[in-house]
């Protein structure tokens, strides 16, 4: 049974079935049944360099103003170690909801594939440019699919928080993913606000693992070939479907299979705001959430580092300002108060601290997060979190109410030469809002992890 629901979330849809929908026979997958990680990759560290005459260190300055573009690393030293290189897996749980949970194990197994299929082709000894060019529309093919298999666990999730047992995947016509829908059969013990989030849940799935990747490997300072296309359709997934959606006024009866669509019918509708006034936002979302630096770099460190050059672990490109690395980060999701837009501004020391601030807003009401990670001793990393917000308490009008919410992380790490292990746990807090990744209820939220990679 594990193995049949890993395939079947394998081939799950982009798009939600709106009800009522008659449906083919199929089986329901249970949450007991899915395998679920998340992890961050290990941090690397980079040591201040040797120091330099002023010539020197003019060209250095020189070079590294041109990391955007080249992919060099921060501190000088390329992370292009290709031999022996293994993608970081991990096995992780979570309260719920788990859709980033869902994402990060998907994406394990994605780097799975990435390091037996490089292993392969060098057994055969065909690794180069063309066998690689060769097997990239596998490698673009698997990580959509990855990506919709996490966006689709996203809408399971908000199902079965809002109250929904008989949830399925089911064959549907019009223009959905593999041609295949997810069906609720029990919408009577949803509620408005659960229908809504779960129309929103995939959105906010593929939204939180891209912002939970990108973190990841801007901290390492390194990336496994196999996390930029992940990277790039978790960010495209989002653009494309909003982008493709149309407006509720100007909808069939087969477009309300899209979750943009229904979103923003049903926001439209609690909000008072009407729903083609909210597609507008929606589009101007897809937009702004397309502008992400690392999101554009992605193809580019797939196809050039990657493809062409045969580097399997890759350096993370920032921009050199002080002594620090700087990059940023564009992000869009929906939310049960109505689509919300944030902006990442990430920077990383020479030392590997990595410090994220992240302003969000939608409608009048914003918000506020922070982030910072560092080296606590030897073999120990602490990590720390927090957002602020001030939001109305549910899509109908009312007044802005102050909410946040807190995390504290502990990751510990064993190193045995190219080799390490690691136990991550973290636990926080947060009031009843708006909080991508997590439940609009107040409550209490945790994930443990453990996992390992070889460099």
């Amino acid at each position: 049974m594990r193995i049949l629901a890993l395939l079947i979330v394998l081939t799950s849809p982009l798009r939600a079935q709106t009800p009522p929908v008659p449906s083919a026979p199929a089986e329901t997958l249970r949450p007991d049944l899915i395998l679920v990680a998340l992890s961050s990759a290990p941090t690397q560290r980079h040591p201040h360099p040797p120091a330099l005459s002023a010539a020197a260190e003019a060209a250095e300055r020189g070079r590294l103003a041109l990391n955007a573009v080249s992919g060099d690393s921060f501190d000088g030293s390329a992370a292009r170690e290709s031999a022996g290189t293994f993608p970081d897996l991990s096995l992780s749980w979570g309260s719920a909801p788990r859709a980033t949970v869902h994402s990060r194990n998907i994406e394990s197994l994605y780097g799975l594939y990435g390091a037996g299929s490089d292993a392969l082709l060098k057994t055969t000894g065909i690794n180069g440019p063309v066998a690689r060019a060769a097997k990239a529309p596998a490698d673009m093919f698997l990580a959509w699919t990855a990506v919709l298999a996490g966006h689709e666990l996203g809408h399971f999730e908000q199902a079965w928080l809002g109250g929904g047992k008989d949830v399925a995947y089911v064959s549907a016509p019009g223009p959905s993913a593999f041609g295949r829908v997810t069906e609720i059969g029990d919408w009577s013990n949803m509620g408005p606000a659960g229908i809504q989030a779960f129309f929103a849940g995939g959105v906010q799935a593929s939204q939180a693992a891209a912002a939970q990747l990108r973190r990841d490997i801007f901290e390492s300072g390194a990336a496994h070939w196999s996390q930029w296309p992940l990277f790039f359709f978790q960010k495209l997934a989002v653009t494309k479907y909003a982008l493709q959606a149309p407006k509720p006024s100007a909808a069939g009866a087969a477009d309300f299979a899209n979750d943009m669509t229904n979103y923003a019918r049903r926001y439209g509708g609690r909000s008072g705001r009407g729903g083609d006034a909210v597609h507008a936002d929606i589009a101007r979302g897809a937009v702004w959430n397309a502008l992400d630096p690392l999101g554009v770099y992605s193809l580019w460190g797939y196809a050039r580092h990657y493809v062409l050059s045969g580097e399997e672990r890759q350096s993370v490109p920032g921009v050199e300002i002080g002594e620090r690395a700087w990059t940023a980060g564009t992000g869009f999701w929906l939310a049960e108060t109505g689509p919300r837009y944030s902006l990442s501004l990430l920077s990383r020391g020479r030392g590997g601290d990595l410090l994220e601030v992240t302003p969000s807003w939608g409608e009048g009401q914003p918000g506020l997060g922070a982030y910072y990670s560092d080296r606590l001793a030897p073999g120990w990393r602490g990590r720390a979190g927090m957002e602020l917000w001030r939001q109305r308490e549910a899509a109908e009008p009312g007044p802005l109410k102050t909410g946040g919410a807190v995390e504290l992380g502990l990751r510990r790490e064993r190193r045995n030469g190219s080799k390490t292990v690691y136990l991550d746990a973290s636990a926080g807090y947060k009031t009843e809002g708006a909080m991508l990744g997590q439940r609009q209820d107040e409550g209490a939220f945790w994930t443990l992890s453990v996992g390992g990679a070889s460099r």
